[in-house]
């Protein structure tokens, strides 16, 4: 006598139903928080759930009708095994058909029409985001970039100043020597020109005395002028050279 898979067949598809029911309650509740992207992936995978289990159904169904008599299965037990078969069947086409109802399809393609102004709007502001990103940058670009050209001018304006101030010290120095050359220069002349004049007074006091004698006659007066011209012409050119 063969054993009667059905219990153990049985037993698999209140595990099975269970878990459409459980999968079919988190979709409903996806539509109200979810992405359209998640929920039309949920809704694939019920569908596929749905399809296998039904053809699970159908096939034992079938089986059940056919094996009455190789099982021995009285007419209660056959009525009760495709009442249950029956029911599950209900049960998965009332959630095949939930999914495919047109309230669903309505709320589908209202979220995704939101879904899709949402990512557009969210597009339109990364886009905006960018192009103030890109902005602001150009102005710190620029700013910068001023920033540069204005402390390299700064810059050249220190070295030029830098540079002529060397310049003046330089010029400073060089002057500052040149006047204390020509201060010993002119000290020395005021020391020559002093002894000069001593000298051009021992020769006036000469000349007076030449110009006093009374037995001299016109020849020495004219050598003594000479011989004092002579001198004073020496003098001049120590003095000036």
């Amino acid at each position: 006598m063969s054993v009667d898979p059905y219990p153990q067949v049985h037993g698999e598809l209140v595990v099975n139903e269970s878990e459409i029911r459980n999968n079919h309650s988190q979709w409903k509740n996806s539509l109200k928080n979810g992405t359209y992207e998640d929920i039309m992936y949920a809704k694939n995978q019920l569908h596929q759930q749905l399809d296998d289990f039904t053809t699970i159904l159908k096939e034992l169904r079938e089986g059940v009708e056919g094996n009455v008599m190789r099982y021995n299965v009285t007419p209660q037990q056959l009525q009760e095994r495709l009442h249950t078969i029956d029911t599950y069947l209900k049960n998965a086409n009332a959630i095949e058909k939930d999914l495919n109802s047109k309230a669903t399809k309505e709320l589908l393609q209202k979220k995704q029409k939101e879904e899709l102004i949402q990512n557009q709007r969210k597009a339109q502001r990364n886009k905006l985001d960018e192009e103030l990103i890109n902005v602001n940058q150009s102005h710190i670009t620029n700013a910068q970039m001023e920033q540069e050209t204005i402390e390299r001018q700064q810059d050249q304006k220190f070295d030029d100043l830098h540079q002529n101030v060397a310049r003046l010290t330089e010029i400073a120095n060089v002057m500052s020597d040149n006047l204390d050359e020509d201060t010993e220069r002119i000290e020395r002349l005021s020391g020559e020109v002093e002894q000069n004049k001593d000298k051009i007074g021992i020769l006036n006091k000469t000349v007076d005395k030449v110009r006093n004698m009374k037995n001299k006659g016109k020849w020495c007066i004219i050598i003594a002028l000479v011989i004092v011209l002579i001198v004073l012409l020496v003098i001049l050119f120590n003095v000036i050279f």
